[in-house]
Order: structure tokens, then C-alpha cells, then sequence
């Protein structure tokens, strides 16, 4: 561990980082595979606490990817929400809506979606407000072609270009995948009314989601403090949420200017934390070959590749990846048939790859079904 510059915040010249071996592979969001390039090392700010990578040609590399032509037709845009596992699935961008809608109050709203892709969250809003305008911003102008074609609807694909200010500012999960953090952010501010509200997600890599640290096409990763101390000094503040029951290894800010300068930061333990949980992880999963040969991983998400890997690395085979939702049963995910949880069988284990998050999915699936759980 040896102290580096931090190339993400750079709050002041005494800013330094820590830099931390990480032993994982990394994949990427949207397929869950690995990537063809893997660097070693995570680093983190000593004073704002964000961690980021400093692998040029990792660097290199996303930014290819992200500002070409294959990001556009792998990205993900259907997503279910969590919160209904075992109920109706209902997509993220509904869900997120709903929420806006019961924390801000809001009348006719000009909106602007910052990575706003197909605009489905635009889509949703406008259901709650029939009288708003909606614009949507997105790198690539090739999404103009995908985006809603309404009158109250604009697209955009450079945010110098935008003059307007608006009372709502959304940006999901884009955050992260944006190679100038700060700029980001202060482009956002600039466009907030000064009573304005930005709704901003970003994954959650505390240890409420460690397995969030294996997505390596990210430029940055958050936890509840590093996000609000890179808020607070770029002069936002507000509510921060690490705990919405639909959204559990997200962490949600509804946040607004602040021109108060005298703050601080806040103290947020080292990603080594995180990097041990891991460890212990894959010790524990290792240990299960004494107990069966059957095993189950639910889901499809980073942790579940995450111990798909130490299976393999172990030749322990894995027997299917398991899911509740319609529209992923008999599809395949690392060459493995997904299917429903009633045909797991007997004598199995079925494996909770979902961190501190494990007990809300676990009592949901416990009431209905008799196999063993692992939780890790």
C-alpha cells in the first residue's frame, strides 16, 4: 500500500491515495463477463475516500468502448426491480418514478435525463407529470434514433450545448461510467434550477454490495460517504439513501445547491474492508464441497459470477444459475441453463450471492421453498 496523487477529486495538493492489490477479475455491467484486459490495483482518496483505477490502458480501453459503437447494442436497458422478487416484476425505471414522485414535490416539471439511453425513465416520469417537458442526454447521437419521438420530449448529445435550466436533473447509474467525475457533476449543477433537484444513483460498493468492486469497466465506485463527500464539496447536499428496499445495492441521493462552504468530510473505512469480505467469501465457498456436490447460484449479477469463478477455479461444477423472473428462465448465463427455483433438486444448495442484502431475499424465498441456503 503506497501513496499515489488522486486523479479523480483532486480537492486539494494535499490529497493522496492508497493503493490496494486486488486479487479478483474483473467483468464487465452489462454481460457479466470478464474483461479482456485486467488491471491489479484499486485506489483510494485518503480524503474524500472515492476509490477509482489508475490503469491507463484500462482507461484507454473504456473509453473506446464506451464512446463507440458496441456499447450502444450491449447495453442493458430492461431491468427488474428487486424489491418484487417473487411478486409482478416491474422494470426499475416504473420504480424510480414512484419514488421521485412521493420525495419531491413537483407541479410541471422540466426534466433532463443525463444518460437517458431509450428515455424509459423520461417514460415514466411523464405518466406522473402530464404537463412536463422531458429532455434526455446521452453520449452517442446514434441513441437519438432509439429515443421517444414526442413534442415534449428533446434529446441531447452535449450538455455545453444545453441552455435551459431545469427543475429535475436524473442520473442513473451513469455516474460511474463517466471518466471525469467532477466535471460531471459540476455540469449538473450549472443546469439545476436554483430550487432544483438532482435524483442521482450509483452502485453501492460498500460492504452492503462487496461484489460490486468486480465490475471493472467503471471508472469510480461509492459509498454512502465518498458520495456525499464528493457532493458536498462541489456544493450539493441533501438526502442519501443506502437502504431503499427496491433498490439495495444502490445508494440513492435526492440533493440539491448548497452554497454553505464550511463543511467536512466524512471518514469512510479503507475498500480493504471490502477486498477481505471477499476473501472470507471465497474460503467459505470452497468449504461447501464437504456438504454436497449439488449446487445452485441465484441470479445473474456480479456476485453470482463472482462465485461462479471460485467454482471453477476449484473444478467444481456448478449445476444451474437459478431466477424467479419469466424472462430469464431457460436463457443462459455462463453457459449455464437459468432456471426456476421449483426446480432445484433435493439435497441442494442453493447459494445467496447478495452480501448484507442476503436476509430481505432469503425470507422471501424460505417461506416457499425447502432446499438449503448459503448466504454470502
Amino acid at each position: 500500500m503506497i501513496n499515489n496523487s488522486c486523479i479523480i477529486s483532486k480537492f486539494d495538493k494535499n490529497c493522496k491515495s492508497n493503493k490496494f492489490k486486488f486479487p479478483y477479475k474483473f467483468v464487465d455491467h452489462a454481460k457479466h463477463e470478464l474483461l479482456n484486459y485486467q488491471t491489479k490495483y484499486l485506489y483510494q482518496c485518503n480524503k474524500c475516500f472515492i476509490i477509482y483505477t489508475k490503469d491507463k490502458r484500462l482507461k484507454k480501453e473504456l473509453d473506446k468502448f464506451y464512446f463507440g459503437k458496441k456499447y450502444r447494442k450491449e447495453r442493458k436497458n430492461i431491468h427488474v426491480d428487486s424489491g418484487t422478487l417473487g411478486a409482478q416484476n416491474r422494470s426499475t425505471y416504473y420504480s424510480y418514478a414512484n419514488l421521485i414522485s412521493k420525495e419531491i414535490n413537483l407541479i410541471s416539471p422540466k426534466v433532463l435525463d443525463v444518460g437517458c439511453y431509450k428515455g424509459e425513465l423520461l417514460k415514466e416520469l411523464a405518466k406522473q407529470y402530464k404537463n412536463g417537458k422531458y429532455h434526455g442526454y446521452d453520449i452517442k447521437m446514434d441513441n437519438k434514433k432509439l429515443f421517444l419521438k414526442k413534442n415534449k420530449f428533446k434529446f441531447w448529445n452535449n450538455l455545453n450545448l444545453i441552455k435551459e435550466k431545469f427543475d429535475l436533473i436524473t442520473c442513473v447509474n451513469t455516474l460511474q461510467y463517466h471518466p471525469v467525475t467532477k466535471l460531471l457533476i459540476h455540469k449538473m449543477r450549472k443546469l439545476l434550477n436554483e430550487d432544483g433537484k438532482l435524483f442521482l444513483v450509483v452502485h453501492n460498493a460498500s460492504l452492503a454490495n462487496p461484489y460490486g468492486l468486480t465490475y471493472g469497466d467503471q471508472y469510480t465506485w461509492y459509498t454512502k460517504k465518498n458520495l456525499y463527500n464528493l457532493l458536498i464539496k462541489n456544493n450539493l447536499e441533501g438526502k442519501i439513501l443506502s437502504h431503499y428496499k427496491s433498490f439495495p445495492r444502490n445508494i440513492i441521493a435526492i440533493i440539491k445547491k448548497n452554497k454553505n462552504k464550511n463543511y467536512k468530510f466524512l471518514k469512510e473505512a479503507k475498500v480493504s474492508l471490502q477486498i477481505n469480505y471477499l476473501k472470507k467469501v471465497e474460503k467459505r465457498i470452497i468449504s461447501l464441497q464437504k456438504i454436497t456436490k449439488n449446487f445452485y447460484i441465484l441470479g445473474n449479477t456480479a456476485g453470482s459470477t463472482f462465485i461462479f469463478e471460485i467454482f471453477k477455479k476449484q473444478k467444481i461444477k456448478v449445476k444451474n444459475f437459478v431466477d424467479e423472473n419469466p424472462e430469464k428462465i431457460n436463457s443462459l448465463f455462463k453457459g449455464k441453463k437459468i432456471i426456476h427455483p421449483s426446480k432445484i433438486l433435493k439435497n441442494s444448495i442453493l447459494i445467496l450471492p447478495y452480501g448484507k442484502t442476503n436476509n430481505a431475499i432469503y425470507k422471501k424465498l424460505k417461506r416457499k421453498y425447502k432446499f438449503k441456503f448459503f448466504k454470502v
